[in-house]
């Protein structure tokens, strides 16, 4: 007998189960309802997101993102200029082969040359920031050399001749300097003579005797005084390379900028005197010609010393203008200065009021561009008053030129003009160059400088060139590395790496083969792109936010896109829930 009991139970359960797959059925046909029209939803939020990874964050990075170029590693130029090699092709030719060949001479080819390359082949500045490379040649004169000196010994300047007539042989272009052995019957007038160009002529006839008691021969003694006449010319590169920017002198950024104006400020001291110019016609008319000859003769000047600079032109540039400035100094500006001249020769103006003349001066000057201009002022004194000179009472001296630092100089032109003004731009144009007045050219009267002097200059112009060309590299690296953010344009990272390859270009050239010129047209080029590259106005047109600011200025670039994903968030997760549930029940049915 069935159990009423066990059936009921049955019944029961069998009514539940049907209860719970009902309620379950209408739980899935309700979400199944809710959830069909969010699949629009689901396609879009997914939309959006492919937008944002694919558009915005490439957007978001490229308008964030500086553009950087690759810049040069400086260290191997930084390495390079510790000290730089300074390399001089040097021949010592004998005009005369008899003294060689004769059994009875005193020199061997062999032996000097040894005793050269031993002795003074190398050496060092005391600083260490320069290095010499001596490279000697000992021969005998060339074919060419020789029939170029085929000139009468008993002829007056025929070591001019002799100067002149090889400097037109192609063989000097190829040494740094030459020494000329002259042959025992040229007579000059002392052991050492050194020529307007590349060429030192020695004079055997002046050759102190050797002492074999102290060790002494004719080879120790001629190559020793080769090599002191060497070094006087190393020694001008030395003192124009050690001169620093902390002594004042502007000089050598113009020099290093290449193209510069010379500028002459002419004043007359009668026209400031306003209260005693007469009137008359003839007065005029005699200022006006001596105006005129004064222009003249700044013309002759400018001609001599362009036609007496041998290559200087592939070096320097100079544009030479001439401006008269009127009513600079007060009448009695001059005459309350005076002090007394002990010998009556004339009036004399103490140099401490050399700064208020110039400031008088300035306040005159039409200014024209003085990063790379030098003013000379011309004071044309009054042909009443008399002669004026400075007048130094530490030293007790008379000049007519005074130099100073801040690229200006005054000289006074009294009634010689043109030997005052040929003497005064003389003295001033090699104080300009950094050239002393008994240098290597006093022999050479009327000239400027001479071809060795000026690349001496050269010498050192390219060793400066070469580490402010570094100096330029390091900074504009060091501000872009600290500036992370700084574009580095393509032009600006080509202008670094083309002038870190012509400095390398430029000291490679200086310390193998002595090409002077070439290294001073890298060097020159490099410090150029260098100085183009640190004040590219590039660097700045931008305006460098922080992290925090940029974000402030995007946000709302991207706010739109993101704020449909935030809102499709809640219905990710319901759908996760939906999904999970689901599988729970499918899995109960299935049990």
């Amino acid at each position: 007998m069935v159990n009423k009991a066990t059936v009921a139970e049955a019944v029961t359960d069998k009514l539940l189960e049907e209860s719970i797959d009902k309620e379950v059925q209408r739980i899935i046909d309700l979400e199944s309802k809710q959830y069909q029209f969010n699949f629009s939803g689901l396609i879009s939020s997914i939309f959006y997101l492919i937008i944002f990874i694919a558009l915005g964050l490439p957007i978001w990075y490229k308008t964030t993102t500086p553009e950087r170029w690759p810049m040069p590693d400086v260290s191997t130029l930084m390495v390079r200029s510790q000290t730089l090699t300074h390399y001089y092709k040097i021949s010592v030719v004998f005009l005369d082969s008899t003294e060689l060949t004769n059994p009875s001479s005193q020199f061997d080819i062999s032996r000097l040359r040894s005793f050269l390359q031993n002795n003074h082949g190398r050496r060092q500045s005391y600083d260490g920031s320069l290095s010499f490379v001596n490279d000697w040649t000992v021969r005998n004169a060339f074919e060419k050399e020789l029939k170029a000196s085929e000139f009468d010994n008993s002829t007056s300047n025929v070591l001019n001749l002799l100067d002149q007539s090889f400097a037109k042989d192609d063989i000097q272009m190829i040494n740094s300097i030459v020494f000329y052995i002259l042959p025992r019957n040229y007579k000059a007038d002392s052991f050492v003579n050194f020529g307007q160009y590349k060429a030192i002529f020695v004079d055997l006839n002046h050759m102190p005797i050797p002492v074999e008691e102290e060790g002494e021969d004719a080879h120790s003694i001629l190559g020793s005084e080769l090599n002191r006449q060497i070094e006087l010319v190393q020694a001008i590169s030395e003192s124009f390379y050690s001169y620093q920017p902390g002594d004042n002198d502007q000089n050598i950024m113009l020099l290093l900028a290449r193209n510069f104006d010379f500028i002459f400020d002419v004043i007359y001291e009668d026209e400031d005197n306003i209260s005693e110019m007469p009137n008359d016609e003839t007065y005029l008319q005699s200022r006006k010609l001596r105006h005129k000859k004064l222009i003249n003769n700044i013309d002759k000047l400018i001609e001599n010393f362009y036609t007496n600079r041998f290559n200087f032109a592939n070096y320097f540039q100079i544009n030479f203008i001439t401006q008269v400035l009127h009513y600079v100094l007060p009448e009695d500006f001059i005459s309350s200065k005076l002090i007394k001249d002990n010998n009556g020769t004339g009036r004399l103006i103490p140099v401490s009021i050399v700064h208020s003349m110039l400031n008088r001066i300035e306040s005159r000057r039409v200014e024209h561009d003085n990063d790379k201009s030098f003013h000379l002022t011309l004071f044309v004194t009054s042909q009443k008053n008399g002669p004026l000179k400075f007048y130094d009472k530490s030293s007790d001296t008379k000049s007519s030129l005074i130099t100073t630092p801040f690229r200006g100089s005054i000289l006074i032109l009294n009634q010689n003009e043109l030997a005052e003004l040929f003497v005064g731009f003389h003295q001033l144009i090699r104080t300009f160059f950094r050239i002393g007045p008994n240098s290597l050219s006093q022999q050479n009267l009327g000239q400027f400088f001479t071809q060795i002097e000026i690349e001496s200059i050269i010498h050192a112009l390219v060793q400066k060139h070469i580490l402010k060309t570094l100096n330029s590299l390091e900074s504009t690296e060091k501000l872009l590395k600290k500036v992370s953010n700084m574009v580095i344009e393509k032009n600006i990272a080509e202008r670094m790496h083309m002038s870190l390859d012509d400095s390398l270009r430029a000291a490679q050239l200086l310390g193998e083969n002595g090409d002077v010129r070439k290294a001073y047209q890298y060097s020159s080029t490099a410090y150029s792109l260098s100085e183009k590259a640190f004040f590219d106005p590039s660097l700045l047109s931008l305006l460098y936010f922080p992290d925090d600011q940029k974000y402030a200025i995007y946000l709302p670039l991207f706010l739109p896109i993101c704020l449909p994903l935030v809102a499709n968030i809640r219905l990710y997760v319901r759908l996760w829930r939906y999904l999970h549930s689901k599988s729970k029940i499918d899995k109960v049915k299935n049990e």
